[in-house]
């Protein structure tokens, strides 16, 4: 990811944090990011070096709009509910790549998700390693499988040529529709949680 790729990103997320995107935000944002780039110089390229896909970007536009209507909904539904049964914990949802960028556009929209935060991190391996919070009236491991689908979708938006290659050749789903919070609560998650993580 070059420096103006991050730059627009990093705005993105401070709009999104101030919940208004006006000529005051925008102009704070930007200002921020300089005194960032400044105080904490970088290595990568000023220009990117493959462009983004529209088509990628509208649907991850439109599957994430989706997820977090329907997570607001579900979430409100289980708490509310006397019936609904929910679960915490924490689940290791390993990426496909170790891309920095691609790993901090799924941390940030998975932050942007009621019921799923991201705690940890890890890249020391060949791919990267989220560790997340779940508050969820489902299974956890169907969480698991959202945001690595939503990992594919940023891909596909964002991802070289070589990395949406890949996942055409793996003919991956798109994103899982959020769970049924009707379905049993047997499962229990495939991972469990960091030795001292988060």
């Amino acid at each position: 990811m070059s420096r103006i790729s991050l730059a627009v990103l990093l705005l993105g997320v401070w709009l999104l944090l101030w919940g208004s995107a006006s000529p005051a935000n925008v102009l704070s944002g930007l200002a921020v990011i300089a005194v960032l780039f400044v105080v904490v110089p970088s290595s990568r390229a000023m220009l990117p070096s493959h462009l983004a896909s529209p088509w990628g970007l509208a649907r991850l536009a439109g599957s994430f709009a989706v997820s977090l209507f329907t997570s607001n909904v579900i979430l409100s539904w289980a708490i509310l509910s006397p019936r609904a049964s929910v679960r915490t914990g924490v689940i290791r949802v390993p990426m496909t790549t170790n891309d920095i960028g691609i790993a901090t556009m799924v941390t940030n929209i998975t932050a942007l998700t009621p019921g799923s935060m991201v705690v940890q991190v890890d890249q020391d391996g060949p791919v990267a390693v989220l560790w997340i919070h779940v508050l969820t009236p489902g299974r956890p491991e169907d969480v698991a499988r959202r945001v690595s689908a939503l990992e594919r979708a940023c891909i596909r938006a964002v991802g070289t040529a070589a990395q949406r290659d890949a996942l055409r050749a793996a003919g991956e789903p798109e994103l899982l529709p959020a769970p049924d919070p009707s379905s049993p609560d047997s499962s229990s998650p495939d991972s469990s949680s960091p030795d001292g993580g988060s």
